[in-house]
């Protein structure tokens, strides 16, 4: 049951952010195709003019990735849950205190 309920959150979760986020990220990774490409045939450029020109590509598409504070906290905060979902840190734990599991004591006397 804790698995379904663990999943389900995250699920839930997930869904929230991306129909938020999604025009933020779509713009960040536009901005980082833009440098990719950029960088890309900047190192395959073999003049000076086409250099510069890639280099300012890469250039812009970088300021804008970094301009894009929405799309960078977003994708943070998808790393973060997804590094906490696959590090299973949420655990939960049954403590044999009378009074935090009243439920289940009485089911015990009641037997």
């Amino acid at each position: 049951m804790a698995t379904l309920l663990k999943v389900t959150t995250f699920s839930f979760i997930t869904l929230c952010v991306l129909a938020v986020a999604g025009p933020v990220l779509a713009a960040l990774l536009l901005c980082g195709a833009i440098t990719a490409i950029g960088i890309h045939y900047f190192t395959k450029s073999k003049s000076i003019f086409g250099q510069i020109i890639w280099g300012s590509v890469a250039a812009v598409g970088a300021l804008a990735a970094i301009s894009n504070i929405p799309g960078l906290v977003i994708a943070a905060i998808i790393a973060a849950l997804y590094y906490a979902y696959k590090n299973d840190s949420f655990t939960f734990t049954q403590t044999n205190d009378p009074f935090d599991n009243f439920e289940r004591e009485w089911a015990k006397m009641n037997n």
